[in-house]
């Protein structure tokens, strides 16, 4: 599946918001020009439902929420897509912290960072299951990588957090 899943959420952006939005979505960390991780976080959650629609086997294939988060390492691979005039490589590589949450690699440009965590919190609401989910480390901080940190079936209210679909800590 080389790159199915960003390119569908590249065709879907692109359909629905235009190539703008997707171009200023794969600025790198340093860019004047950067979306807010908000935004990015914005368009991924809100790119679900039409990518449940036009490709459900995207979501039917899970069964629940962690199934889609460990399933995004076989639908995105290490691999070379492109992004407007640009290439963005992602790559991403989970696993289960000792707590049972699951810890999320993502090698990319940081608004891809939060458009993936956007799909995450857009899927959580597709298997109507609470999720929060933690920042380990960030490209904006100047780490070289995002890992975040997935605990399913949290209510953010529990941990103190706004009361957001997802809240990012």
């Amino acid at each position: 599946m080389d790159g199915k899943l960003i390119g569908l959420v590249r065709h879907t952006v692109v359909d629905r918001y235009g190539i703008e939005l997707w171009d200023s979505l794969a600025r790198p960390c340093d860019s004047e020009e950067m979306p807010s991780d908000a935004l990015a976080a914005w368009v991924g959650r809100e790119t679900v439902p039409a990518l449940r629609e036009t490709y459900p086997s995207l979501f039917d294939r899970h069964a629940d929420l962690a199934s889609f988060v460990q399933g995004l390492g076989d639908d995105l691979p290490a691999v070379r897509s492109t992004v407007a005039t640009s290439a963005a490589s992602v790559s991403l590589r989970y696993g289960v912290a000792p707590d049972g949450s699951i810890l999320l690699r993502i090698e990319a440009e940081c608004s891809l960072c939060a458009l993936i965590q956007g799909l995450i919190a857009g899927a959580a609401i597709h298997y109507d299951e609470p999720v929060l989910i933690g920042e380990l480390k960030s490209p904006r901080r100047g780490d070289n990588v995002c890992v975040l940190n997935i605990e399913i079936g949290t209510e953010a209210e529990e941990t103190g957090a706004p009361d957001l679909e997802v809240a990012v800590v």
